[in-house]
């Protein structure tokens, strides 16, 4: 990720920075010292040495750390991306199936959803369709035995797809945006485990 690369690259500098000004000021400090406490000196070299050695590895070690953190972030928001590319797609296709699969899918659908003597909305794309959707529905309704009075709304809806079905106040919401809202949030973890078998942790 160019991102990450350009945050690991930023604290890399800083670290080597750092480093060298600490080197450079003992190195410094050793030379004053040097002239009278040699033996002092030297161990003073060696300790400020061993802490700028520890403060660096301390430092890429951070650099590394906060690197992967990054990256798990940006795999994650990729991912996300993905999966909800893939429930915008079948909200697409959904929306578009052939005229007698779709007008097949909402009367099932709708039968199973009504009470029977709704009023149905549909949008304005679907409204060529509805009276063959409604037809259907109460046809299947009627052979279960129920009331099957289902009619065409002069309401018309701005959703994708689906329908919504209103009786006394209540409105029952079957629109593609909500059929498919409610499969992402069961299958999401399904779908991302198809489109990346070999995950990134």
């Amino acid at each position: 990720m160019i991102g990450t690369e350009k945050i690991i690259s930023h604290i890399e500098s800083e670290a080597e920075n750092k480093s060298a000004a600490i080197l450079a000021a003992a190195k410094i400090k050793c030379e004053e010292i040097a002239a009278s406490y040699a033996e002092k000196a030297e161990a003073a070299y060696r300790e400020k040495t061993a802490q700028s050695t520890r403060e660096c590895e301390s430092a890429e070690e951070s650099a590394e750390r906060l690197a992967r953190m990054e990256a798990k972030k940006d795999v994650l928001a990729i991912k996300q991306e993905m999966v909800g590319k893939v429930f915008e797609k079948a909200k697409e296709k959904l929306s578009n199936l052939p005229e007698g699969e779709y007008v097949q899918l909402l009367a099932k659908l709708m039968a199973g959803s009504a009470e029977g003597t709704e009023e149905v909305v549909f949008n304005s794309g679907d409204r060529a369709l509805a009276s063959k959707v409604v037809e259907a529905a109460n046809s299947a309704l009627s052979s279960a035995g129920k009331e099957a009075g289902l009619h065409v709304s002069n309401e018309t809806g701005s959703f994708a797809g689906g329908f919504v079905l209103k009786r006394a106040g209540v409105a029952v919401n079957c629109t593609v945006e909500t059929l498919i809202d409610m499969l992402k949030q069961d299958m999401s973890p399904k779908v991302a485990a198809v489109l990346f078998k070999s995950g990134v942790e």
